[in-house]
């Protein structure tokens, strides 16, 4: 009998063991949660600041086109391959938030992240929106709540949606899920 008795207490004891290590290990998982989704959000906004700084280079090079072709701005259909002369790598063309695949030299122009619009000639360029963040005509985008818009003079603003149809930026038909 008092074997017996032993045995139950050394059943207990390894229960609440194993108890205690299961409550451990779920405090880990949580705290491990907390830190990935908070790594999350601090990457989507690095990724955002690389955006930006993508477009103030996207204009850097726009406004050197410029300058060495008498104050014309390239055309819409081919102004990946115009403008890619006055940049140090095609990852410019590229938003870091956008999941698609890269496409090689010759295909850029069909899958860049950012949208252009061809500025006229002269004008107030504080005003001229000329790059932004591809965001398709459901609102979704590569940072899925706004986008960055550069204007002519340099500057490069954060917009989000609301901002974004006031300003009557440019959307793209989804024409197939992205994510």
């Amino acid at each position: 009998m008092p074997y017996k008795f032993k045995e139950r207490w050394l059943d207990r004891a390894l229960h609440r063991r194993h108890f205690e290590a299961f409550v451990v290990f779920l405090i880990m998982l949580t705290v491990m949660g907390m830190v990935l989704n908070l790594y999350g959000k601090g990457s989507e906004a690095a990724n955002r600041t690389v955006c930006r700084t993508n477009l103030r280079h996207l204009v850097q090079a726009l406004r050197l086109y410029a300058q060495d072709y008498d104050d014309h701005y390239p055309a819409q259909t081919r102004w990946v391959r115009l403008v890619s002369a006055y940049t140090d790598s095609l990852n410019v063309f590229f938003c870091p938030s956008d999941n698609r695949p890269r496409p090689k030299r010759e295909r850029a122009e069909v899958v860049v992240s950012y949208w252009y619009r061809r500025p006229p000639s002269a004008g107030d360029e504080s005003s001229l929106a000329v790059f932004g963040d591809v965001m398709y005509s459901n609102w979704v985008g590569n940072h899925e709540d706004g986008g960055n818009v550069a204007y002519l003079d340099g500057h490069v603003v954060w917009r989000n949606v609301e901002q974004w149809q006031e300003e009557s930026l440019p959307l793209e038909p989804l024409l197939k899920k992205r994510r």
